[in-house]
């Protein structure tokens, strides 16, 4: 680096340090809320306990959706949702009866 660049870095070092921290907050945070939605248990079950709900043919996402959180059964169904709407199965919902049941302390969907 040049001594003018040097010298501009070490003037503002106070205001680079504040972003490189505010960043990494920034980044543990999306991490975390990540980590939530896509990996930590979302199903409000105990051990080997089921649970059914059953999907209409002719209901929306968005119904079968208030019909899943009625059932108690998912512990945040904001985060379903938002993960489903990403991977495009909010498109796919197939009518039916849906057990959701843990195995062993490791939730499943079977549809």
């Amino acid at each position: 680096m040049s001594a003018k660049k040097t010298a501009i870095f070490k003037k503002h070092k106070s205001v680079w340090l504040t972003t490189l921290a505010l960043m990494l907050v920034l980044i543990v945070a999306a991490s975390i809320k990540i980590y939530e939605d896509v990996f930590a248990s979302n199903i409000n079950l105990n051990d080997n306990e089921k649970g059914y709900v059953f999907m209409y043919t002719n209901q929306s996402f968005d119904e079968n959706m208030e019909r899943l959180e009625q059932s108690g059964l998912l512990k945040n169904t904001q985060a379903f949702s938002r993960l489903a709407k990403l991977t495009g199965y909010h498109d796919l919902v197939k009518p039916g009866l849906i057990l959701i049941a843990t195995c062993n302390a490791f939730p499943y969907l079977f549809f």
